[in-house]
This record gives structure tokens, sequence and C-alpha cells, in this order.
């Protein structure tokens, strides 16, 4: 938990060290939870320094969640996937994680999750100056405003905020 943190205060470094740290802990005593965690942590932090083991790493937890039924887990790992590539502005990764990760979402009912990677999405496409398609990806987020969580609906309207300051709106 604490590398999970310091990954979302962007220490990235001691995020790396420490939960790598946690990981060999929790691989010891057969902490699969903890693992899933800590991989998260690490694989988002290399991820954000645009060092591709972060894919490997998080790919990697998706997988073990996936095997030992951690759904939540599982859906933390691919949205942290999809921003992380995002916020790199590794855009492929992103979108081809989006589509991966929509899926999953979609077929468990997870609609706040998916609404996060939606929202994501949108703002890696008006990033690439994909204007229309990052307003019809938000469109999809607001459809339904009481599935959208707080993060997804801030960055839903924050896309939406750019694209009309940018056109002159």
């Amino acid at each position: 938990n604490l590398a999970m943190t310091l990954m979302v205060a962007r220490f990235l470094g001691s995020a790396v060290s420490v939960g790598r740290q946690a990981i060999d802990i929790a691989r010891s005593v057969e902490d699969v939870p903890s693992e899933v965690t800590a991989s998260n942590a690490v694989g988002s932090a290399l991820l954000l320094r645009s060092d591709g083991s972060g894919e490997t790493l998080l790919r990697r937890a998706i997988h073990l969640a996936a095997r030992y039924h951690l759904d939540p887990d599982v859906a933390r790992c691919y949205a942290n996937l999809v921003s992380g590539a995002g916020e790199a502005r590794l855009y492929p990764l992103s979108e081809a994680s989006h589509t991966e990760a929509l899926r999953y979402f979609v077929a468990r009912d997870l609609d706040s999750m998916a609404g996060y990677t939606r929202a994501w999405h949108a703002r890696c496409l008006f990033e690439q100056g994909r204007w229309a398609e990052a307003l019809d990806e938000v469109h999809l987020v607001m459809a339904e405003p009481d599935r959208v969580n707080g993060i997804a609906g801030q960055a839903a309207n924050t896309v939406v905020a750019r694209a009309r300051t940018r056109r002159g709106e």
C-alpha cells in the first residue's frame, strides 16, 4: 500500500524501490493479493517513467489477479495501464489497453471503471488532436451520470472544456 501511495503521489523512484521489496516479501509468504498490489504500484511507476517493463509487470499482475479471481485488482491494474500509458504519452499502448480493459469492464458490469478508462481514452484522443473522437467518447462517459465516478467525470469535463476553449467557445 505504501508503494501505491508513493506512485499516486508521483514519487516514482521510491514507489519502485518499496514496491519491489513488497513483491519479494509477498512472494516469499505466498500472499497473492499483496503481490498484485505491489506489482500494480511498481508497474504503474515504471510505466509513468516510460519504462516498458512497467507494462510487462502490470500485465503479469492482471493475469495473476484474474487467476485468483481478484476482480477489483484486475480492474485497478487495467485502469493504471490505460491511464499510466496515457499520462506517459504512450498513446498506442493506452489505446490498445483501453480496448482490452473496456471489454473486461463491460463483460462484468464494472460501469465506473469503464467510465474511467473511457475518460482517459478521451483525454488521449484530445491530446492527439482527435477532438471529435474525444468528444464522442466523453458523451459515452456522461450518458449515464449516476454511474460516473468523480475522477471520470472530472476528466471528461476537462476534455470538453479544453475542446471548447480551443474552438473559441
